[in-house]
């Protein structure tokens, strides 16, 4: 159980970090290519390419990706004005 909580906290902070430095070079595309890494994590996680993969089960592994990626998600939106997708970030 902690081992799941650690890990949730690890991906969350981990997709913010991610999105932070999307943000800075690209400002109108930090969520989108933050959740499209996130969809190719969990699609790798799928096809067991994960290393967590030999430590956790299916369940789990689906538990730490999704609440990490909600968590992040939350992070983002509360972080600040939020530009269009391929607007100018002002």
């Amino acid at each position: 159980m902690l081992v799941t909580l650690l890990l949730i906290v690890a991906v969350a902070v981990g997709l913010y970090v991610a999105y932070l430095t999307i943000h800075a070079f690209l400002p109108s595309w930090g969520t989108v290519l933050t959740n499209a890494a996130m969809g190719l994590g969990m699609l790798a996680d799928f096809i067991n390419a994960l290393p967590w993969g030999s430590v956790l089960d299916s369940k789990e592994t689906g538990v730490v990706l999704f609440a990490g990626a909600a968590l992040a998600n939350i992070a983002m939106r509360l972080s600040g004005n939020k530009a269009k997708v391929g607007g100018t970030g002002v």
